[in-house]
């Protein structure tokens, strides 16, 4: 099978920890990719909150010449992210404080490759509110700014942990695509998944604006109470599904991220998922939209460069 997933945090968990990327105690590994006939993963750089201007700028930098190091002890090439002919790996952001407060920094993102970048974590920054922010103040003027500069460099904003009000406002002031990198559909009541999943205009904009939703596995997300197996994965799916969400739909596993359900723990397991979904009577076109397809086709659309 074929596999491309819009989000892990597997980069980051292996710069701090002082692990490889081509072989690892991780949820993700470049040998473990081997296993698929086609492989593309985007490595996200976490920025916490508390990350802020030169200092946020900088550990992204030291996470970005990291990854770079990583590909070329793989044997691959760092301009091009191929690991072989069949594996690659792009890097994107997670946080957007990353930019370090300025336009140029945005700038230094994307001359490093950065072509996905999620506006905010949790909290405030620069740009607008996350999803936990007790104010969601909605875009800076700043932010608006980023958002317009990021369509010029040809930059995707990602909304997954973006504030409510900040998603409306970024609708209404932004008439480009963006996607939700690693964020499922509302499913749940307790308040952490409330805060981070998808409500059903969310859903309609992204579809209406040709987006992508990558299915997060994180358990809080999937249902209450929290999702323990592929039944909860499907749940979702149907959920995107009922939504006519067919061609926005891909993975985003949030792998390194979170602790993921038991049945879906590493990048192993996703032969296992795909299967599991069939079985479930999940057509085989749509299993190939939600696993490759809809992701490749939407990257070689936004990004022939890369």
């Amino acid at each position: 099978m074929r596999y491309f997933d819009l989000h892990c945090d597997t980069l980051t968990e292996a710069y701090q920890k002082h692990e490889h990327l081509v072989r690892n105690h991780l949820q993700v590994s470049f040998d473990r990719a081997n296993a698929f006939e086609d492989y593309c993963q985007l490595f996200a750089v976490f920025i916490p909150d508390e990350l802020r201007d030169q200092q946020a700028l900088d550990y992204f930098l030291s996470c970005a010449s990291y990854f770079d190091e990583e590909i070329r002890l793989s044997g691959g090439d760092p301009a091009t992210g191929k690991i072989n002919p069949h594996c690659r790996a792009m890097l994107s952001v997670e946080g957007g404080s990353a930019c370090g407060g300025t336009l140029e920094g945005l700038q230094t993102l994307f001359d490093c490759g950065v072509r996905v970048m999620t506006l905010t974590w949790n909290g405030d920054n620069e740009i607008a509110s996350g999803c936990f922010s007790p104010s969601d103040h909605g875009l800076t003027d700043f932010g608006k700014e980023v958002i317009s500069q990021m369509m010029r460099l040809g930059m995707i904003p990602d909304v997954s942990h973006l504030g409510k009000k900040s998603f409306a406002q970024l609708a209404q002031f932004y008439d480009g695509v963006f996607i939700a990198s690693h964020s499922n559909y509302d499913l749940t009541a307790n308040p952490y998944g409330r805060a981070r999943n998808l409500s059903d205009w969310q859903v309609r904009e992204i579809v209406s604006r040709g987006g992508l939703i990558g299915i997060n596995f994180c358990p809080d997300f999937l249902s209450d109470p929290p999702g323990v197996g592929y039944d909860h994965i499907m749940k979702q799916i149907e959920s995107f599904l009922a939504l006519d969400a067919e061609k926005c739909l891909a993975i985003g596993s949030d792998f390194d991220g979170c602790t993921p359900i038991p049945d879906v723990n590493s990048i192993s397991r996703i032969p296992f998922l795909y299967q599991a979904l069939l079985d479930r009577g999940l057509p085989g076109d749509v299993a190939d939209r939600l696993f490759w397809q809809n992701a490749f086709s939407f990257f070689q659309a936004h990004f022939p460069d890369k």
